[in-house]
């Protein structure tokens, strides 16, 4: 379970719904951990061993960063480079 973060999203099965949730805390040593819904009206505590046999079962597994603004995961979706209208290259951007 090393590839647990604290701010990473993960995808939970809930009633054959999936449901993203947020990593909120990882006990140290690694032990057990909690998540929480994007609203935080739900939190789950798991044990690693727990979260673990969920895995196994395809009944959690890691998911897609939701941290960014809807618009950059539109743009993104559609190719649309968010910092055209400034005359900043992108290319330019990355080797900054």
């Amino acid at each position: 379970m090393d590839r647990l973060r604290v701010g990473d999203w993960w995808d939970f099965s809930v009633d054959g719904s999936r449901v993203p949730m947020q990593l909120i805390w990882a006990s140290q040593p690694p032990l057990s951990c909690a998540f929480a819904n994007r609203s935080a009206t739900s939190k789950t505590d798991l044990t690693l061993a727990e979260l673990s046999r969920q895995i196994q079962r395809d009944l959690a597994r890691p998911g897609k960063d939701m941290d960014l603004p809807l618009n950059h995961l539109i743009e993104g979706l559609l190719g649309i480079d968010p910092f055209e209208h400034l005359g900043v290259d992108q290319h330019r951007r990355r080797e900054q």
